[in-house]
């Protein structure tokens, strides 16, 4: 097996680095390349909105036996800190993991710096997180689109609940009828809310930490929430700690990239049996 590693010049440090420690560890035959190929039967890039890495991202992973890897900005622990490169979310064959997260032992979870929290409150109000531009792009459609159609649906559930707008970054869009809410620790967003709605933010799994019920059509939160705006998924702590714990095996930092490796073989040789 060998893997073509897609890097660009104008990489944020983050991935940038994730993809330095995968070529620098790679315990199988490995090239750099700034354009694809396609001729190795693994693809590894970061960043798969991107406008040229998303068509070889898609285009690598519908060629049988052949599998797509992509990177970009963790889970949790997401705290800039200078000169240190955050951890990375994995996702193989895919924008994100949930149909691959499976029981997997707690060893990974346990060195996190995470702790669960019970902040919910069912009178509090509904969270609706906005999606980023490349989002938007991937999705040929202008900003707020996805917004504005979660609202209408929020307003035939919950028709006179509070709806707080988190909007990815500040981009000068506003939803009527919502509190637009920027520019503070999603943390502080999150207390005391009764729901959480997006369609594929790692918010979800801030929300997760912080016991919030989250309503969700894509992203790692699939695997355990669904996207039911009437009959949310409330999970136990017991469901939410099992969850997470799963899915500390997609999150990794480059001081972890030669795990990565066995982690990431391990799953394409099961994608490769299993089909």
């Amino acid at each position: 097996m060998r893997c073509e590693v897609i890097t660009s010049d104008d990489m944020f440090f983050d991935g940038a680095s994730m993809l330095t420690a995968m070529l620098a560890t790679s315990p199988i035959p490995v090239v750099e390349r700034k354009i694809y190929r396609g001729d190795c039967e693994l693809m590894m890039t970061y960043g798969v909105g991107h406008k040229l890495r998303r068509p070889w991202f898609l285009a690598h992973s519908r060629i049988p036996h052949h599998h797509s890897v992509s990177w970009d900005l963790g889970y949790w622990d997401r705290k800039k800190v200078a000169g240190v490169a955050r951890p990375m979310r994995l996702s193989i064959d895919a924008d994100h993991p949930w149909r691959l997260i499976q029981d997997s032992p707690s060893s990974r979870f346990a060195q996190s710096p995470v702790t669960l929290r019970n902040e919910s409150s069912a009178s509090g109000p509904i969270i609706l997180v906005g999606l980023g531009p490349k989002a938007n792009i991937v999705l040929q459609q202008p900003a707020t689109t996805w917004e504005r159609e979660a609202f209408r649906k929020i307003r035939e559930v919950y028709p006179s609940r509070r709806v707080i707008y988190r909007p990815k970054k500040e981009d000068g869009t506003s939803i009527m009828g919502t509190e637009k809410k920027i520019g503070m620790p999603i943390e502080e967003v999150l207390r005391g809310a009764s729901l959480v709605v997006c369609k594929h933010s790692n918010v979800a799994v801030d929300a997760c930490i912080a016991g919030i019920p989250v309503v969700c059509e894509d992203g790692a939160a699939r695997a355990l929430y669904n996207n039911d705006m009437a009959n949310p998924v409330r999970p136990t702590e017991d469901e939410r700690y099992r969850f997470l714990r799963n899915l500390a095996w997609w999150q990794w930092r480059p001081t972890e990239a030669a795990q990565a490796w066995q982690f990431i073989l391990q799953t394409v040789e099961g994608l490769d049996r299993a089909n």
